[in-house]
């Protein structure tokens, strides 16, 4: 899971895995939330089993 601080940063990563991995079929996930909220919290306390459950083929952003 990488974190994206800014939008650039998060199209830089994504061409960059197509390029480097040949991901072409790369599905990505962008998270915008509330961390102080109680489903804030739920998400972020579910990232690392969606991301070892979804593979290389899916990355989850945080900008």
């Amino acid at each position: 899971m990488i974190n994206a601080l800014t939008y650039e940063e998060m199209i830089k990563k994504i061409n960059s895995n197509y390029i480097e991995r040949g991901l072409r079929n790369d599905y990505i996930g962008v998270f915008i939330m509330r961390p102080d909220l109680e489903s804030g919290q739920s998400i972020l306390n579910s990232l690392n089993y969606y991301h070892h459950l979804t593979g290389r083929n899916v990355n989850f952003y945080l900008p």
